[in-house]
């Protein structure tokens, strides 16, 4: 985790501006494939959880997962040609904000039924 630290700080225009540009470069590329690897390591888990999970709280885990994971992998969506910005009414609004503002509902529906679950127990 220090190294990609390392080569994040190295890629930024401020950091040792004497430096090569091919040095930036590179050091670009290794976060981008890091990014890469731990988008790919988040959909694995998330997948693996999907399929061990045989109720319906599991089902909405899993896509509460994926949406955090739009905000969290928007430059790896970018790179995949999925829109940043959409503009339903004419009004712009981000691709994060649409999968947040859908996350949040959903955050409070195992949680709920859970609650409720405990409610009938007693």
């Amino acid at each position: 985790m220090a190294y990609l630290l390392f080569f994040a700080s190295i890629g930024r225009p401020w950091f040792a501006p004497e430096a090569s540009h091919g040095v930036k470069m590179t050091a670009d590329s290794v976060v981008e494939g890091v990014r890469l690897a731990f988008a790919a390591l988040y959909l694995w888990i998330i997948v693996r959880g999907a399929i061990r999970s045989t109720t319906l709280p599991g089902y909405l885990a899993a896509l509460s997962a994926v949406l955090v994971g739009v905000g969290l992998f928007a430059t790896e969506l970018s790179a995949v040609s999925v829109p940043g910005i959409w503009f339903p009414y004419g009004t712009g609004m981000a691709r994060g904000q649409y999968a947040y503002a859908v996350f949040i509902p959903l955050l409070f529906l195992p949680t709920g039924m859970r609650l409720v679950g405990y409610a009938r127990r007693k």
